[in-house]
């Protein structure tokens, strides 16, 4: 009889954790998506692309070449610099030709957080959040199965 009681306590347990997995899955993908909208509505203010700088990620066998374009701009009196482009996604060559450096552009400002700035504003989930949207799906269908086998298990 132990053991049934243990099976039963880890499906419950199991049934909690995964449930608590879920919802933190779910706030990340949430809070990402609130914040693609919530840069739509950031004043702009005129900003200048300074420089192109090479970036390269990754390790021997696998190396990924991009570059990083640092603009500044004034927010409230004081200066920024910034190499976000937007907050999601993207394709880093064809920004290199949409912003060559010495252009003027538009800059979307956070207001709340005036270090936070944006060439582009909204966008759409990347695969980092579609990851996480995944992981909150199987989270709750798992918790789910493992409640119901608990149940199972105390009725039967």
């Amino acid at each position: 009889m132990t053991g049934e009681a243990d099976l039963t306590i880890m499906m419950f347990g199991m049934a909690i954790i995964g449930f608590f997995a879920a919802l933190v899955c779910s706030k990340f993908v949430s809070n990402s998506k609130k914040k693609l909208e919530e840069s739509k509505t950031w004043p702009s203010v005129k900003g200048k692309v300074e420089q192109l700088e090479p970036s390269i990620a990754g390790w021997e066998e696998v190396r990924v070449y991009s570059t990083n374009i640092i603009y500044s701009y004034n927010f409230a009196g004081r200066n920024y610099k910034s190499k976000v482009i937007r907050l999601k996604g993207g394709d880093t060559q064809a920004d290199e030709k949409r912003y060559p450096k010495g252009k003027i552009v538009d800059v979307y400002v956070n207001p709340q957080y005036p270090k936070e700035a944006v060439l582009e504003t909204g966008g759409s989930l990347n695969s980092e959040d579609l990851l996480f949207l995944g992981c909150s799906i199987f989270g709750f269908i798992m918790s789910f199965i493992c409640l119901l086998i608990g149940l199972v298990l105390v009725l039967f």
